[in-house]
């Protein structure tokens, strides 16, 4: 569990300053993005999984239920329920 401790410490010595726009949950096809907003923001995985698609042509990466992605600048991205970029709603 070093991970785990990792993850406590790193995680304990931000000081964040946040607002939440929405938790929600989805099934379908939808795509949700905090892209745009000139702020770093956060997704977190509390059940599911999804893709988390990058603009800068990266791979789609796979995110399932205690996954986290911290985006420390605002980066063109959006989650989705499928690797295929083309799948998600526009």
């Amino acid at each position: 569990m070093d991970t785990d401790r990792l993850v406590h410490w790193l995680l304990g010595s931000l000081e964040l300053d946040t607002t939440i726009f929405h938790v929600g949950q989805y099934c379908g096809r939808w795509r949700a993005s905090t892209a745009g907003r000139s702020l770093a923001s956060f997704h977190l995985v509390l059940h599911g999984e999804c893709w988390l698609h990058l603009e800068d042509g990266t791979e789609p990466i796979h995110l399932g239920p205690r996954d986290g992605v911290f985006l420390l600048r605002d980066l063109p991205h959006f989650l989705s329920p499928s690797p295929d970029r083309g799948a998600a709603l526009s």
